[in-house]
């Protein structure tokens, strides 16, 4: 099977960056691929369709955790996986300016999410 870049978000960020060994596949080095001053947080995996078992949702949104931690973030779809570097630069290079206008959009807000449990009277 081929070796890909599994996608967790997209940053502003003009240097590499290693996020430590949280990836998705045996926790593997999540790092940045960048292009511009943005840059595609990643980490190797197969390409292949992922399956969303609880153990892969749970490193995929660790990853997000630990990023958010000092960027804004547009986060990636759960299995999102790129063929190779090349494709991740191609993509950051057409899409260059609608990327930094979300990322504009985003900066300076947080998204939460918020459960409620309640017993129905009656």
């Amino acid at each position: 099977m081929e070796i890909g870049r599994y996608i967790y978000c997209i940053i502003e960020e003009k240097e590499k960056k290693s996020f430590g060994n949280l990836g998705i596949v045996d926790n593997n080095e999540v790092y940045t691929i960048n292009q511009d001053g943005l840059a595609v947080v990643v980490s190797e995996a197969l390409v292949q369709v992922y399956v969303p078992r609880r153990k892969d949702m749970l490193a995929h949104n660790k990853v997000l955790e630990e990023v958010m931690k000092n960027y804004y973030i547009l986060p990636a779809r759960f299995g999102l996986v790129a063929e190779n570097e090349e494709k991740i630069k191609k993509l950051l290079t057409q899409r260059y300016s609608e990327l930094k206008e979300y990322l504009k959009k985003v900066t300076k807000k947080r998204e939460i999410g918020i459960k409620v449990f309640w017993e129905k009277e009656g």
